[in-house]
């Protein structure tokens, strides 16, 4: 009786299933990496326009009651104008309801161009603010209720935030 010796190592069979099973964990990875890359894209971008939405109710809010117009919200420092139509096209994205809807006394809008520094390199990341003023909040002579909504482009889709808030006399 003969024995065959088996020589030692790998066959070219298990190194094709390794190598596969490898590939597709490396895949895995990759795909990984992408979406992670993706999420932190959105995720900047939903951060800058919360940076940008709290600081103009902040602006709106040292009016005050009996100073928050139309007239005053048009002047310096708030800049907002009646319409979008004399907007650059950057801040004209497709599908704002420009309509100002009860129970909105009021809309005006803003555009609004963040720059960001980025390893030398500066970025335009661009913002509409679409302000709607309610005069009288519930017949209540104090409180004026604002819905301040801001919209962006995140590649191709419109992504917008919005916040409603009270002015109350002081």
């Amino acid at each position: 009786m003969s024995m065959i010796k088996r020589k030692e190592g790998f066959t070219l069979l298990e190194a094709v299933l390794a190598v596969a099973i490898l590939s597709i964990g490396l895949l895995g990875l990759v795909l990984l990496f992408m979406n992670s890359t993706k999420a932190n894209q959105a995720a900047k971008l939903r951060l800058l326009a919360n940076e940008i939405v709290s600081s103009e109710i902040e602006q709106i809010k040292t009016l005050g009651y009996v100073n928050l117009s139309d007239t005053n919200l048009t002047q310096v420092p708030f800049n907002y104008q009646n319409s979008l139509t004399g907007f650059p096209l950057e801040y004209q994205f497709p599908g704002i309801n420009t309509n100002c809807d009860a129970p909105y006394n009021y809309c005006l809008y803003k555009g609004v161009d963040k720059e960001i520094e980025v390893k030398g390199e500066v970025k335009h990341y661009f913002y509409t603010i679409k302000l709607s003023v309610e005069e009288r909040h519930l017949d209540y002579p104090t409180l004026r209720r604002l819905r301040i909504e801001i919209f962006w482009m995140d590649k191709n889709f419109l992504v917008s935030s919005e916040i409603i808030f009270m002015v109350e006399r002081k």
